[in-house]
């Protein structure tokens, strides 16, 4: 990993200290806990290039997927991070309504980027971006050769838009969690993907 050397000096010892400990950046810097589920899903999306987390309501899924959006775009940079949902309205009032208020309740004062709405952008080559669009052809222009795709209540996203992320997961180190449960469980976008499954049993009280 290479962090422009203009930035915070904060930014620059992630190389030997958080690149292999993702989550310790997690508890030192947006000082949040996961409950044991959500750090499942954490390490699945770091060490599978595809993950499907189906999960019940309430088991904390999108909050997991805010923090792993900014552990992942602030520890692999140069890096894109795309989100995606069925909806405008999931998109910018559920995801990234987590994703801005991690940032600004922690990270604004010490890294960088301008947070916009859907949108966390360092530079050109270093972003994060929330989508929903009719047409796939609008997630093209996303390349790099560290990318995050992170797709809220995959089941409800159009087919052909799915077809198009797919075009995104070429780069060398690109990572896909999926959020929901699969319509189509043989789906070619689902092969060899990390499954993982959330009962309500399972959710905080049953487990640490």
């Amino acid at each position: 990993m290479q962090i422009p050397n203009n930035h915070n000096s904060q930014i620059g010892h992630y190389q030997t200290k958080y690149e292999t400990n993702l989550y310790l950046w997690v508890l030192e810097m947006l000082r949040v806990f996961l409950w044991s589920m959500q750090r499942q899903i954490f390490d699945s999306v770091f060490a599978h290039r595809k993950t499907v987390a189906r999960s019940c309501h309430g088991s904390g899924k999108t909050f997991v997927a805010a923090v792993i959006a900014l552990a992942f775009l602030f520890t692999r940079a140069p890096c894109k991070v795309i989100t995606t949902a069925p909806t405008w309205y999931q998109v910018k009032d559920i995801l990234w309504s987590i994703i801005n208020q991690l940032y600004k309740r922690r990270l604004m004062d010490g890294f960088p980027g301008k947070p916009q709405n859907t949108r966390l952008v360092v530079n050109n080559a270093w972003s994060a971006v929330g989508l929903s669009p009719k047409d796939s052809h609008n997630f093209q222009g996303y390349h790099s050769r560290n990318v995050l795709i992170v797709v809220d209540e995959c089941p409800g996203v159009r087919k052909e838009l799915i077809n198009g992320l797919k075009s995104l997961m070429s780069a060398g180190n690109a990572h896909c969690l999926w959020i929901g449960n699969p319509v189509v469980a043989g789906d070619v976008f689902y092969v060899d993907s990390h499954f993982i499954s959330v009962a309500d049993a399972q959710k905080p009280g049953g487990t640490g």
